[in-house]
């Protein structure tokens, strides 16, 4: 091949190379980092790593705050309701038990005049204490949150290093950066969405046919609470590993770049949006691409 074509194929080569950069740097220009340059490519591991370990203190927000004083109004509502007709329930059931079966045929179709005053009287006692628990317990379970992603974070920030010069590897992180962001944002509304009416939430808790729907919700709120630390062990662990391969095996290692970042990515998406959700896609995906 003559001078010529080589610098031809060279030129070529080199703008592609460019091309595809400027997509990377795109995506992750898209969170307001600034400018991408040859050198800030070096720490997009950094980036990625410093994006999923950022906390956020709900409880210091003034919508957070805001909101607090229509919780409580709600929650009293709800709960002066739920006392007021359990009391007067009990009531008819020892005066008048067989109103009480006529009551309960209405509503379930069935007579039953067993009313579960225990159930209600602890329920009665929760109304109670609900307040202190919700605030204080959402409290303490950011905090505990915040503890462990910062025990991790301390001792993986110094053992991420700059990432390898490799085009395609750094792509695959620009993408995982993007979809990361959008989990992470994701994960920190439902939170703040959480703490500003986590009382209406108990309030509901209150009525018996919705007492699941409260639990799936809480057990969401607190998988995305954790989702967090999980990542940065994740990322800390795997990260830790690839660099301290042998130079042996050196020529592993943006394929294990490759499988650590889709371990991110999956542990993400599944958390955020369901492994039914996240299982359908890939297979839809899968026979598209056949």
């Amino acid at each position: 091949m003559d001078p010529v074509s080589n610098a031809a194929s060279g030129a070529v080569k080199e703008g592609m190379n460019s091309f595809f950069y400027s997509i990377g740097d795109s995506m992750i220009n898209l969170n307001g980092n600034g400018t991408i340059d040859a050198a800030a490519r070096q720490e997009t591991p950094g980036l990625i790593f410093n994006m999923i370990s950022y906390t956020i203190d709900p409880f210091t927000l003034d919508f957070v705050k805001s909101w607090w004083g229509t919780s409580l109004i709600f929650f009293v509502a709800v709960a002066i309701m739920y006392i007021c007709m359990g009391g007067g329930l009990a009531l008819i059931q020892t005066l008048n038990p067989s109103l009480m079966q006529r009551l309960t045929w209405l509503e379930s179709g069935t007579y039953n005049d067993n009313f579960e005053l225990k159930q209600w009287l602890s329920n009665v006692i929760l109304s109670l204490l609900f307040p202190f628990l919700t605030y204080f317990g959402l409290y303490i379970i950011l905090q505990l949150c915040y503890v462990v992603t910062a025990l991790v974070t301390q001792s993986a920030l110094n053992a991420i290093p700059p990432t390898a010069e490799n085009l395609i590897v750094y792509l695959f992180m620009a993408i995982t950066y993007l979809v990361l962001s959008i989990v992470m944002s994701i994960r920190n509304i439902v939170i703040v969405l959480f703490c500003a009416g986590g009382l209406m939430l108990a309030a509901l808790y209150l009525i018996p046919s919705l007492q699941s729907l409260v639990k799936h919700v809480f057990m969401y709120f607190l998988l995305l609470v954790f989702m967090q630390p999980l990542l940065v062990f994740v990322a800390a662990v795997g990260v830790t590993l690839i660099t301290s391969l042998p130079p042996a095996l050196g020529m592993f290692q943006a394929s294990l770049y490759f499988g650590l970042m889709t371990l991110l990515l999956l542990i993400g998406l599944i958390i955020v949006f369901g492994y039914n959700t996240i299982a359908g896609l890939i297979k839809t995906a899968g026979r598209a691409a056949l």
